[in-house]
């Protein structure tokens, strides 16, 4: 039997890539402006404990 390829994961990972490569851009003006996310919010504090 010969081995088969599945294309639908490579053609997600290309979407993936030419998506990140899209917001390249605004991620180079948004660390270029100054800006800092690194004051972020605790998902746990906005939606509670997990059980």
């Amino acid at each position: 039997m010969p081995l088969r390829y599945d294309c639908s994961t490579a053609s997600g990972r290309a979407d993936g890539l030419r998506e990140a490569a899209a917001a390249a851009p605004a991620v180079d003006a948004f660390m270029d402006s100054g800006q800092d996310d690194a004051d972020f919010v605790d998902l746990d504090d906005v939606l509670g404990g997990r059980p």
